[in-house]
Order: structure tokens, then sequence, then C-alpha cells
């Protein structure tokens, strides 16, 4: 049963790192999803405004040439001209630059949700990695704890004092692979 002990540690660490896995993909799936429709949203909220600026401009043309009929000026002359042109070219501008302030906007959300898509993947590898890592630790601990197999695949020592060839291990004890 002892033996057993490490590799059941190494199953519930897998398991609980794939849980942690899991949960953090959700976290970034939901952000991911609502940065794609933020993007959505900036560019109907684009849309929406600069209509909305177009109206209010064509509204405000028609009470410049109610002004100028109230007036008497005739609305072929120059400052008149000048006047309409002028401000049809400010609410033009002012269209454009409501339309690209929203694309700048869906375009960063765009961009937010590619990171995150590169961060799920990078996430469910990673969450891989430590589950085969666990589960290998457990294994390590499960074998190393059957007798006569913890130091399987590499040659056994035994304790000498000749002058062959020997290492120390500390304490004054020496040990030889020759032998075996």
């Amino acid at each position: 049963m002892g033996s057993a002990l490490p590799l059941l540690g190494g199953m519930a660490s897998a398991a609980s790192i794939d849980a942690e896995t899991n949960t953090t993909m959700e976290a970034l799936l939901a952000e991911q999803k609502a940065q794609t429709k933020n993007a959505e949203i900036a560019r109907e909220a684009g849309a929406f405004n600069a209509s909305r600026q177009q109206e209010d401009a064509n509204q405000a043309y028609g009470t410049i040439r109610a002004d100028v009929a109230a007036s008497g000026t005739e609305q072929d002359s120059g400052n008149v001209f000048d006047i309409l042109r002028q401000s049809h070219a400010n609410a033009e501008l002012d269209r454009l630059n409501i339309l690209h302030g929203a694309e700048l906007d869906a375009i960063s959300s765009e961009n937010r949700a590619s990171g995150l898509a590169r961060q799920i993947q990078s996430t469910r590898k990673v969450g891989e990695y430590r589950k085969i890592a666990a589960l290998l630790g457990g294994a390590g601990g499960a074998v190393s704890q059957i007798p006569g197999e913890s130091n399987a695949g590499s040659p056994r020592l035994r304790q000498t004092s000749d002058s062959g060839s020997r290492r120390s291990t500390g304490g004054g004890r020496y040990y030889s692979s020759e032998g075996y």
C-alpha cells in the first residue's frame, strides 16, 4: 500500500491541475467572447453615432439656410456658400472621426480577443505538461518505494575500504561499484 500512495498523490495532483486548467481556460474563453462582442458593439455604436452626427449636421444646414433666407441674403453669395461648404466639411470630418475612433476600439478589442485565444492554447499545453509531470512524479515515487527497485537502472554500490576505485559519500565511508 505504501508504494501506491505516491501514485495516488500524482493522480490527485493531475486531477487538480486539470480542474485548475479548465477553470482558467473557461475564464479566458469568456473574456475572449466578451472582447469579440465589444468589437461588434464598437462598430455598431460608431455607425449609429456617425449617422446621428450626420442628422444633426443636416438639421444645422437647414437652420443656416432658413436664417439666410430670412435675412434676405441670396444663398449663392460667396459668404453664405463658404459657410455652408465649411460646415459640411466639418460635419464630414466629425463623422469620419467617429467612425475611425469606433474602428480603433473594435480593432483593439479584436487584438485582445486574439491574444486571449493564444493564451487559451498556451494554458491548455502547460496544463497538459503539468499533468504529465505530476503523473510521472507519482509513478517515480511509487517505483522508488518498491523493495529492491530504489536504484533501478544504476549499478549497485557496496561499502569498501580498499583504495581501488572509490568515491566518498561523506562521513568517511567509501562506496565502489567494482565486484558487482
